[in-house]
Protein backbone atom coordinates (compact mmCIF):
# COMPACT_ATOMS: atom_id res chain seq x y z
CA UNK A 1 0.00 0.00 0.00
CA UNK A 2 2.65 2.52 1.03
CA UNK A 3 4.81 1.51 -1.94
CA UNK A 4 2.12 2.55 -4.39
CA UNK A 5 1.37 5.73 -2.43
CA UNK A 6 5.02 6.76 -2.65
CA UNK A 7 5.00 6.13 -6.40
CA UNK A 8 1.80 8.14 -6.83
CA UNK A 9 3.38 11.07 -4.98
CA UNK A 10 6.53 10.76 -7.09
CA UNK A 11 4.42 10.64 -10.26
CA UNK A 12 2.61 13.79 -9.14
CA UNK A 13 5.89 15.60 -8.50
CA UNK A 14 7.32 14.49 -11.84
CA UNK A 15 4.12 15.45 -13.65
CA UNK A 16 4.12 18.89 -12.07
CA UNK A 17 7.77 19.42 -12.98
CA UNK A 18 7.26 18.20 -16.53
CA UNK A 19 4.17 20.36 -17.05
CA UNK A 20 5.97 23.44 -15.79
CA UNK A 21 9.08 22.72 -17.87
CA UNK A 22 7.19 22.02 -21.11
CA UNK A 23 3.99 24.03 -20.90
CA UNK A 24 4.52 26.97 -18.57
CA UNK A 25 8.15 28.12 -18.41
CA UNK A 26 8.74 28.55 -22.15
CA UNK A 27 5.80 30.92 -22.45
CA UNK A 28 6.00 33.11 -19.35
CA UNK A 29 8.34 35.70 -20.84
CA UNK A 30 6.73 35.45 -24.29
CA UNK A 31 3.19 36.09 -23.08
CA UNK A 32 3.64 38.43 -20.13
CA UNK A 33 5.39 41.81 -20.22
CA UNK A 34 8.92 41.47 -18.80
CA UNK A 35 8.14 43.18 -15.51
CA UNK A 36 5.04 41.05 -14.88
CA UNK A 37 6.88 37.88 -15.86
CA UNK A 38 9.65 38.68 -13.38
CA UNK A 39 7.12 39.29 -10.59
CA UNK A 40 5.35 36.03 -11.44
CA UNK A 41 8.57 33.99 -11.48
CA UNK A 42 9.78 35.44 -8.17
CA UNK A 43 6.47 34.61 -6.56
CA UNK A 44 6.13 31.17 -8.14
CA UNK A 45 9.49 29.52 -7.53
CA UNK A 46 9.57 29.63 -3.72
CA UNK A 47 6.16 27.92 -3.70
CA UNK A 48 7.26 25.43 -6.39
CA UNK A 49 10.37 24.44 -4.44
CA UNK A 50 8.58 24.38 -1.08
CA UNK A 51 5.56 22.34 -2.14
CA UNK A 52 7.49 19.88 -4.28
CA UNK A 53 10.18 19.57 -1.60
CA UNK A 54 7.54 18.75 1.01
CA UNK A 55 5.92 16.26 -1.36
CA UNK A 56 9.33 14.64 -1.87
CA UNK A 57 9.66 14.20 1.89
CA UNK A 58 6.22 12.58 1.98
CA UNK A 59 7.29 10.21 -0.80
CA UNK A 60 10.45 9.35 1.13
CA UNK A 61 8.39 8.65 4.25
CA UNK A 62 6.01 6.41 2.29
CA UNK A 63 8.74 4.61 0.33
CA UNK A 64 9.09 0.90 0.89
CA UNK A 65 12.64 0.60 -0.48
CA UNK A 66 15.85 2.38 0.34
CA UNK A 67 16.37 3.16 -3.35
CA UNK A 68 13.10 5.10 -3.68
CA UNK A 69 13.62 6.73 -0.28
CA UNK A 70 17.13 7.81 -1.26
CA UNK A 71 16.01 9.37 -4.53
CA UNK A 72 13.10 11.15 -2.85
CA UNK A 73 15.37 12.51 -0.10
CA UNK A 74 17.95 13.61 -2.67
CA UNK A 75 15.29 15.39 -4.69
CA UNK A 76 13.97 17.04 -1.50
CA UNK A 77 17.49 18.20 -0.62
CA UNK A 78 17.95 19.81 -4.04
CA UNK A 79 14.58 21.56 -3.67
CA UNK A 80 15.74 22.87 -0.27
CA UNK A 81 19.03 24.16 -1.67
CA UNK A 82 17.19 25.76 -4.58
CA UNK A 83 14.74 27.44 -2.21
CA UNK A 84 17.17 28.62 0.45
CA UNK A 85 20.34 29.39 -1.50
CA UNK A 86 19.99 29.29 -5.27
CA UNK A 87 16.83 31.35 -5.76
CA UNK A 88 18.00 34.23 -3.54
CA UNK A 89 21.36 34.22 -5.34
CA UNK A 90 19.62 34.33 -8.72
CA UNK A 91 17.48 37.25 -7.55
CA UNK A 92 20.51 39.15 -6.21
CA UNK A 93 22.38 38.64 -9.48
CA UNK A 94 19.38 39.85 -11.46
CA UNK A 95 18.80 42.87 -9.21
CA UNK A 96 22.49 43.78 -9.34
CA UNK A 97 22.65 43.58 -13.12
CA UNK A 98 25.20 40.76 -13.02
CA UNK A 99 24.11 39.12 -16.27
CA UNK A 100 26.90 36.54 -16.48
CA UNK A 101 26.39 35.37 -12.89
CA UNK A 102 22.63 35.36 -13.38
CA UNK A 103 23.02 33.23 -16.51
CA UNK A 104 25.28 30.76 -14.74
CA UNK A 105 23.02 30.46 -11.68
CA UNK A 106 19.87 30.20 -13.79
CA UNK A 107 21.54 27.53 -15.91
CA UNK A 108 22.51 25.65 -12.76
CA UNK A 109 18.91 25.77 -11.56
CA UNK A 110 17.73 24.32 -14.87
CA UNK A 111 20.31 21.52 -14.76
CA UNK A 112 19.37 20.69 -11.16
CA UNK A 113 15.65 20.70 -12.00
CA UNK A 114 16.19 18.41 -15.00
CA UNK A 115 18.37 16.12 -12.88
CA UNK A 116 15.64 15.86 -10.27
CA UNK A 117 13.05 15.14 -12.96
CA UNK A 118 15.29 12.50 -14.47
CA UNK A 119 15.81 10.82 -11.09
CA UNK A 120 12.07 10.75 -10.42
CA UNK A 121 11.31 9.36 -13.88
CA UNK A 122 13.99 6.72 -13.34
CA UNK A 123 12.26 5.61 -10.12
CA UNK A 124 8.94 5.38 -11.94
CA UNK A 125 10.50 3.46 -14.82
CA UNK A 126 12.11 0.97 -12.41
CA UNK A 127 8.79 0.42 -10.65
Amino acid sequence: MHRMAALFVIAGIAGTMLFFTVAVAPFIFRVLPGRWAAVYVRSFFPKYYGVLGAASLVAAWLASTGEVRGVALGVAAVFAVSLVALTPAINRASDGGHRRLFGWLHGASIVLNLGQLGALLWVLWRA
